[in-house]
């Protein structure tokens, strides 16, 4: 094992940041942790940097030192929990070395392998940093970083940055804009200057939720469905994963945010609500979303865990739940936008305050959310490309190459039906994690294959 000393500035402590408060209490309340809150990366070392180990670690150590979330342990303070960010410290390298292979000349496999070791145990906050380092060396060469990231400090769009940053010390040695905020800044931010930021959030929450319905997910009448899971088929489980990987919703998506200029997030929200909609027999559907809140000023560039849920109450109008006809479908996607952009304005607050303004009503905020449908996009920010122009016969016919799988959820999981959104080699992949106990594996499947289908005929006009 190999290790990086830092000596960066000392930056003090502070309270846990909002997005941090809301994800510390779910470490407790899922099984295996790590399998969520640990975010794995690579880095391939760029070719024209020959660089050993001592040259890489030197660029670990100016990562380190230059952000020091990185250099964050989380302390039990007398009335609550704080972040204590570290001057000076030691951080363990883990290294591998494999032998040159025709297969694998860069090493990518085993950067795989190593990053899902890393990540295979959760994070101790009180006594770990919030960064593991792996690297994979071919020869005398470094060809890949593995970074593995603790999700209570670091976010996907902070990982983004710190991954940036680290391929731009590695090709030029530094990195001379000015790092932005870090987890402590947000925190000392938000508790001094966001407190009515934050109340008027709980009062939009509180003023949705009254407007929901009781819930978008019935208990199921009998479970029926068989599965296969790792080749074994039989009854499904109580937590099950369905992943459809489809290049049809990936093209039409595209297509129909083309057409309407609208963000394919926005189309891919309004038909998954409209088909969640459609099968309770309703006109309205709640949707709890999560946010990135990077949209305030110096949160763009900050490395912090910023993420929280945002609530969405979406009015379906008159025959939209089918996707039936082009009027409805147009107002469909307009007013997915609109609650959406509410439901993203107002996903930032204090979620210790929030629970609080709902416990006044009489509500426990985690069990008043569950009965309703999560939706996460978990896709990496990239430049669009031009939409291609694919015939409506040929876009029908890349459906045919969709595939579904199904995996087991762990053995505890809040919500009825979640759905992710996340970037596939093949295309676009919507995975639903569900309790069979009120939305069975036949009924999975059907909403899978439903939205692809409603997505494919939008595409192709076919109204």
């Amino acid at each position: 094992m190999n290790q990086v000393d830092f000596a960066g500035e000392p930056a003090g402590s502070a309270p846990l940041t909002w997005g941090q408060l809301a994800i510390w209490p779910h470490r407790a309340a899922i099984d295996a942790p790590h399998r969520v809150l640990n975010l794995p990366r690579t880095l391939r070392v760029p070719d024209r940097v020959d660089a050993d180990v001592a040259q890489v670690s030197t660029a670990i150590r100016r990562l380190v030192e230059r952000h020091h979330s990185l250099r964050t342990r989380i302390l039990a303070g007398p009335d609550q929990l704080r972040q204590d960010v570290s001057a000076t410290g030691t951080l363990p390298v883990r290294l591998r070395t494999v032998a040159p292979s025709a297969a694998d000349p860069q090493g990518a496999q085993a950067a795989r392998d190593l990053a899902a070791d890393l990540a295979a145990t959760d994070f101790d906050h009180r006594r770990e940093w919030p960064l593991r380092v792996g690297l994979v060396q071919i020869g005398r060469r470094v060809r890949q970083v593995v970074l593995v990231f603790s999700h209570v400090v670091v976010d996907f769009h902070a990982a983004e940055i710190l991954l940036r940053d680290l391929r731009l010390l590695l090709l030029r040695g530094a990195v001379t804009v000015p790092a932005g905020w870090q987890s402590v800044d947000v925190a000392n931010h938000e508790h001094d200057h966001e407190a009515a930021r934050s109340d008027r959030a709980a009062r939009y929450w509180l003023g949705q939720f009254a407007k929901l319905p009781p819930q978008m997910f019935a208990p199921a009448a009998s479970v029926g469905a068989q599965v296969s899971v790792g080749g074994d088929t039989g009854p499904a489980p109580r937590y099950l994963v369905g992943r459809l990987v489809s290049s049809a919703v990936d093209t039409a998506t595209r297509a129909i945010a083309a057409r309407h200029r609208v963000s394919t997030a926005t189309v891919l929200l309004a038909v998954i609500a409209a088909r969640v909609a459609a099968r309770a027999g309703l006109d309205r559907c709640g949707l709890v979303m999560m946010s990135s809140n990077r949209f305030r000023a110096r949160y763009d560039t900050a490395v912090a865990s910023l993420n929280q849920i945002g609530l969405c109450q979406l009015e379906l109008p008159a025959r939209s739940a089918q996707v039936a006809d082009r009027a409805g479908f147009a107002d469909l996607l307009t007013g997915a936008w609109q609650a959406s952009l509410a439901a993203y304005r107002h996903a930032y607050y204090d979620p210790v305050a929030l629970a609080r303004a709902f416990a006044a009503q009489g509500h426990d905020l985690a069990g008043a959310l569950a009965p309703y449908c999560f939706v996460n996009d978990l896709r990496l920010p990239h430049e669009a490309g031009p939409v291609p122009a694919v015939p409506p016969g040929r876009l029908r016919a890349m459906a045919d190459g969709t595939s579904l799988t199904w995996d087991v959820a762990p053995a505890r999981f809040a919500w009825r039906c979640r759905f992710q959104v996340m970037d596939a080699p093949d295309g676009l992949a919507l995975v639903v994690t569900a309790n069979t106990d009120y939305l069975p594996a036949g009924d999975v499947e059907e909403l899978l294959r439903g939205i692809e289908t409603a997505l494919v005929a939008a595409a192709c006009d076919d109204y």
